[in-house]
């Protein structure tokens, strides 16, 4: 198994040293890169195979391999094999922890909304931090209400992570 995953990882590396030039271009107008399915297939097809049917461990594999060419960025895989798309209707047990592209119409979506994942408060009295993860599923604002001062009056947002969300319904 060992020498399996060892080989992978090489295999990977390979492949995305040889897309080197395309990711870099493609990062100029982009925050993502997308891998086309067909080109990890041409370049192997064991590999792509893998891809398939390991998906998180063939992606984990991908992103060391790129942290390890100085490139950390989001990225998928488009243009999937035909075999492997499918509609969201069609979706079942069988597809779990393997790699489809799935399509299904758009019937509802909401407006695109910003979510914080992380603030950090500053105690007004002592000015010690907290951090207050912001869970996703909920809609209430988390705020300290104490803070290991003794002080329970105000807190100051020193920072806040948020990321873009938007609800569809399919």
């Amino acid at each position: 198994k060992q020498n399996t995953i060892h080989h992978y990882t090489s295999q990977t590396q390979e492949f995305l040293r040889s897309q080197t030039d395309n990711i870099r271009q493609s990062l100029i107008d982009n925050k993502v890169h997308s891998f086309k399915f067909n080109d990890l297939l041409r370049f192997d097809s064991k590999l792509a195979e893998y891809f398939l049917n390991k998906p998180d461990d063939f992606l984990k594999i991908c992103k060391t391999e790129l942290k390890n060419i100085d490139l950390e960025i989001k990225f998928n895989f488009i243009n999937m094999a035909q075999s492997q798309q499918m509609n969201i209707g069609l979706l079942n047990n069988t597809h779990y922890n393997k790699a489809v592209q799935i399509t299904g119409t758009i019937k509802r979506k909401s407006y695109p909304m910003l979510k914080s994942e992380i603030t950090n408060f500053e105690c007004g009295s002592c000015g010690n931090v907290t951090i207050i993860i912001q869970k996703r599923g909920e809609s209430q604002f988390k705020k300290p209400t104490k803070c290991g001062c003794g002080g329970n009056n105000t807190f100051y947002v020193l920072s806040d992570e948020r990321i873009d969300i938007q609800y569809l319904m399919i």
